[in-house]
């Protein structure tokens, strides 16, 4: 979970201006979900000819996955929990829910032909899209390993990724939901809150200034 407090977007050590336009709680959510984000779509390489399958697209990482997929020009079917369908809806996405019989339920939309898949929660998605006949190299995941399934995390990303991605916020075209903010102190209840998995956009932590 992020913080902010006169943030800037991070990558490793370097720090990186933040434009006007992007306010610190903003800010502070970028670097890590926005790097990994960047990097894992750089495997898939994805256009407008593509339909993505992404798993776990309302989370905190998805947010980011799903508009930047939408960006690429790509069609996104995005997988959440049922009351999850119209925010899912609201980045881009295409509401699918998770869960046991979901290469059916994809099928039952009428998307023709899944091209790319990004799995953010474990590897379900994995096993679902390789069903669906998706090419292990069209596929990557943040938060598991596949045998043959490209892996990527924010290290990966490419030099500029992440200032891409801030000019994208600044502009308006990338949006990014606060779904919560906690002081420091209450640490324990945002632990909680995402533990719940239900948690519709970032999480982010209010420093005090310093004195």
């Amino acid at each position: 979970m992020p913080s902010a407090r006169g943030a800037r977007p991070r990558h490793g050590h370097l720090a990186h201006h933040t434009p006007d336009g992007v306010d610190d709680r903003t800010a502070a959510t970028l670097s890590i979900a926005g790097s990994t984000v960047s990097a894992a779509l750089d495997v898939l390489g994805l256009g407008p000819e593509d339909t993505v399958l992404i798993g776990g697209a309302g989370g905190g990482v998805g947010v980011f996955a799903v508009q930047l997929a939408r960006i690429a020009g790509a069609r996104v079917i995005g997988t959440g929990s049922p009351s999850s369908a119209e925010y899912l809806r609201s980045l881009g996405a295409e509401p699918v829910a998770y869960g046991e019989g979901l290469a059916d339920r994809v099928r039952g939309l009428g998307a023709g032909t899944v091209t790319a898949a990004l799995d953010l929660h474990g590897t379900d998605t994995v096993h679902v899209v390789r069903e669906l006949k998706v090419p292990d190299d069209r596929i990557c995941t943040i938060a598991g390993q596949v045998d043959g399934v490209p892996a990527a995390n924010g290290a990966n990303a490419a030099p500029g990724a992440l200032e891409d991605i801030v000019r994208l916020v600044a502009a308006g075209r990338l949006r990014v939901p606060i779904a919560a903010t906690y002081p420091v102190e209450d640490i324990r209840a945002a632990v909680e809150l995402q533990a719940a998995r239900h948690v519709r956009g970032k999480v982010v932590f209010d420093l005090p200034p310093r004195q």
